[in-house]
Parts: structure tokens; C-alpha cells; sequence
């Protein structure tokens, strides 16, 4: 039997093949020979990690990066669930993503402001977030930093990068036919059923209708606040407006 092969990055402490537990592990940098995929936070990322875990476990070739949270927080592991090109290639130089497709998630900036200010919301609520940031594109991030939108694009998706020509994106209001059409040079996604393309529910349970008015009726603001997000949207959307759902 072929196992999905996960790359160790432990330490040295051993982890078992197979597919993770979500309680004890976070999966991150999907890639192959062909193919590297980026899980940019609060785009689908744990669809797409779920779509990998129950069809392609046995493609030999695809290879996904597993640590364990309790290990990160014991300092055997580094928290590298969401790493970047650069960053990867910080921990290992011999990291390469020459020649190979380089596929993202990608969500419409006002609708990914709301989703992570909701998810800071509930994993940190003793953080007192004030919606009124997200009008320049900011929100508190779990250490109390304040993060900045256009500030994860460039991270995720640099200049150099976009003028490559190597990137694929995955549209979160896009989802099945954006992945579809990532991956399939590469794996058999003509076998995905269509139900198991519907299972994106959100974890985030905590809402915030102020936050949700105030980024509905300020789009041109956020927009103008975050350059750089903009114009990379508007590489891979139309101009229609965005509504939130």
C-alpha cells in the first residue's frame, strides 16, 4: 500500500505516515515534483487540505509537511503551517519552486478582512478589536501586533512571484472551478464528487454585523487602503461590487 508521504520537520522526533489527526497536527506546503500549493490564511486552505487527505492520500508523488502544535509548543518544531515561498526557502536553501506551478488562495479583500477580524475575534477574545482598523485594512493579530492586508498579499503572492507566470490562485467564491482547474495537469481532480466539493463550512462561529456594515459601506476606503491587494485582485476578478455574505 502507497501512504500520502509526509515530510518530518520535528526535530528529529519521529511522526507516523497516514493522514493527521486535526487535533494534534496542521498540515501546510502541499507540493510535489510539479506543483507547490500555499496555504494563504483564511482562503480555503482547510478545504483544499481536506479535499488532499480523502482522494490523493496515495499519490505517491504528492508530499505535505505535518507538525504537531504541541511539539511547536514544547520548541521541538517551528509553527511552519503557513509558510511562504521565501520563508520555506529561509528554513531550507534548498528549497526550489523553479519550474514548478505555484498555486494560492485567494479571497476578495473586504470579504477576507471580515473573516479574519471574526477568526481573531474568537481565538483571542481577550484582544479588544476595534472594527474601525479594518477601514485601513488592519486587525489585531493573536500577539497583539497589528496585522495589515496587504501586507500578507505581498507575502503570499510578490511582484516577482505574480510576474512569473507560474501562478494558479484558488478564488474562495470560486472554489470547485478554480481548484479544478489548479490541479488537474497534475492529479485525477475529475474524481472528486461534487458533495465533497460543498464541505467548506467555516469554523468560525463569531460574528459581528458593526464589522460587517462598516466594511460594506466603506469598500472604496478599505480598497484604497490596501494598493497592493487591489491590484492584485484585479488580476483574477471582475470589477462587480463585492457583497458581503
Amino acid at each position: 500500500m502507497v501512504r500520502w508521504h509526509f515530510q518530518e520537520n520535528l526535530g528529529g522526533l519521529p511522526l507516523p505516515l497516514g493522514p493527521p489527526s486535526r487535533s494534534a497536527c496542521c498540515s501546510h506546503l502541499i507540493h510535489s515534483d510539479r506543483f507547490i500549493w500555499l496555504h494563504f490564511p483564511k482562503t480555503a486552505g482547510t478545504a483544499v487540505e481536506r479535499l488532499f487527505r480523502r482522494h490523493f492520500r496515495r499519490v505517491r508523488s504528492v508530499r505535505c509537511d505535518v507538525v504537531s502544535h504541541l511539539l511547536v509548543r514544547l520548541g521541538f518544531a517551528q509553527p511552519i503551517w503557513h509558510d511562504s515561498l521565501a520563508e520555506r526557502k529561509s528554513r531550507q536553501p534548498e528549497f526550489s519552486w523553479s519550474g514548478k506551478a505555484v498555486i494560492c488562495g485567494m479571497r476578495r479583500l473586504p470579504d477576507w478582512l471580515y473573516s479574519r477580524h471574526t477568526f481573531e475575534m474568537q481565538r483571542s477574545p481577550a484582544l479588544e478589536q476595534n472594527p474601525e482598523n479594518l477601514l485601513t485594512g488592519r486587525f489585531f493579530e493573536q500577539t497583539g501586533a497589528l496585522g495589515f492586508a496587504d501586507h500578507y498579499m505581498r507575502k503570499y503572492l510578490p511582484p516577482d512571484l505574480l510576474e512569473s507566470g507560474a501562478v494558479r490562485v484558488i478564488r474562495v467564491e470560486h472554489f470547485r472551478q478554480d481548484f479544478t482547474a489548479a490541479f488537474r495537469d497534475f492529479l485525477p481532480v475529475e474524481r472528486i464528487p461534487e458533495q465533497d466539493f460543498a464541505i467548506m463550512r467555516n469554523r468560525t462561529r463569531t460574528m459581528d454585523d458593526n464589522a460587517r456594515r462598516l466594511i460594506q459601506t466603506n469598500l472604496e476606503q478599505i480598497y484604497r487602503s490596501c494598493p497592493y491587494w487591489a491590484d492584485v485582485e484585479s488580476r483574477f476578478y471582475s470589477t462587480e461590487r463585492t457583497v458581503l455574505p
